[in-house]
């Protein structure tokens, strides 16, 4: 009865010995796992959320949707400049050309208009009328002649005042589209430069958070303040169980060792 009970005291000390000592063993190893955890944390050499990447993509699109929308802006602007240009040569030409058609003794008129009246067609063929296009091209067709005979003889003069009274009418309509057209072309790119100017306000707005979110992680550093407490936690719960299962495994030994005396 003695043996009996000695043995299966001997096969307890083997089993919680070899059980402990596995148990410090891993702990040891997970402790060790936890320190280059925490190091790798603390570093920043791991990051525990997509947060940064999605900030690096918003400001990436950010970026490349306000110079995009800049570019566009640019061109549109600069397509209106052209054009105002245009309509404001027409309309001055038009002006020019009413008051020549007023006073066609005046020795340099007739190649001045012809001239001015050319750029005019040309500006405005996309939206001037036809009828009025084509009326224009017919005055516009008309032969070289020897101005200074013209002021002398007044049969010719006034074979050309009466066809210049016949247009009067025409320019002041050509004038007054081509006004509108330039206050409504004005009206537009004032309201696009508006809207433009408010769309570069918010983007940049957006950018700006989207870049400081990048400087703050907030959602990164909460994660890893979280994931740093836990594994720190661990550790120190490990090393604590280390600390308890090595002074039991060291008791566990003595007394084992005491018994297998005392039995001998």
């Amino acid at each position: 009865a003695e043996q009996d009970l000695y043995d299966k005291f001997k096969c307890w000390c083997t089993k919680v010995i070899n059980a402990k000592t596995e148990s410090i063993a891993a702990n040891e190893a997970r402790i060790d796992e936890l320190e280059m955890y925490i190091d790798d944390l603390t570093s920043g050499r791991v990051e525990l959320t997509t947060e940064r990447q999605e900030l690096e993509a918003e400001i990436a699109g950010l970026e490349k949707a306000i110079e995009e929308e800049t570019t566009m802006r640019e061109k549109e602007n600069a397509d209106f400049l052209a054009a105002k240009d245009e309509m404001d040569k027409a309309i001055a030409a038009l002006k020019s050309a009413s008051y020549t058609l007023g006073n066609a003794t005046e020795e340099h008129m007739p190649a001045m208009l012809v001239a001015k009246l050319q750029s005019v067609l040309k500006v405005g063929q996309g939206f001037l009328a036809k009828n009025d296009i084509s009326e224009l091209h017919k005055i516009l067709d008309v032969p070289e002649v020897d101005w200074k005979k013209l002021n002398r003889e007044a049969t010719f003069k006034k074979k050309y005042e009466a066809r210049s009274g016949g247009i009067q009418g025409i320019l002041k309509d050509m004038l007054a589209t081509f006004v509108d057209n330039l206050h409504a072309a004005t009206e537009a790119e004032d309201k696009a430069k508006e809207n433009f100017d408010a769309l570069m306000e918010a983007k940049k707005s957006q950018l700006s958070t989207a870049k400081q979110a990048l400087l703050d992680k907030n959602g990164e550093k909460g994660a890893r303040g979280e994931a740093l407490a836990t594994s720190r936690e661990e550790k120190t719960d490990l090393e604590d169980q280390n600390s308890r299962d090595e002074g039991y495994l060291a008791d566990t030994k003595s007394t084992c060792e005491q018994r297998a005396e005392e039995w001998q």
